[in-house]
């Protein structure tokens, strides 16, 4: 069996930029770039409502590598590395 090909999607929320589908090497610089940024959030750069912000929303959903499946993603956070299955809407 072929090896499936991962599609990586970014979400920038601590930094610059739009949702958008890139290349792998960007995906991954951009995981170390938002968590890095969120920490300066954390600390209170922007102030306390951002800083509360970024405690509750955290960084889960930034950077995910989506492998399609039959019935829908097997997705790895690359924030956070939690692994989990989104079905496809039906």
């Amino acid at each position: 069996m072929a090896k499936r090909k991962a599609y990586f999607h970014v979400a920038p929320r601590y930094t610059a930029g739009s949702p958008a589908m890139v290349p792998e090497d960007i995906a991954r610089r951009v995981a170390v770039e938002e968590t890095r940024f969120m920490r300066y959030v954390l600390d209170g750069m922007y102030g306390d409502a951002a800083a509360e912000q970024a405690f509750r929303v955290g960084l889960s959903g930034i950077v995910e590598q989506r492998t399609e499946r039959r019935n829908g993603w097997e997705v790895v956070d690359l924030c956070t590395g939690l692994t989990f299955f989104r079905p496809f809407p039906k």
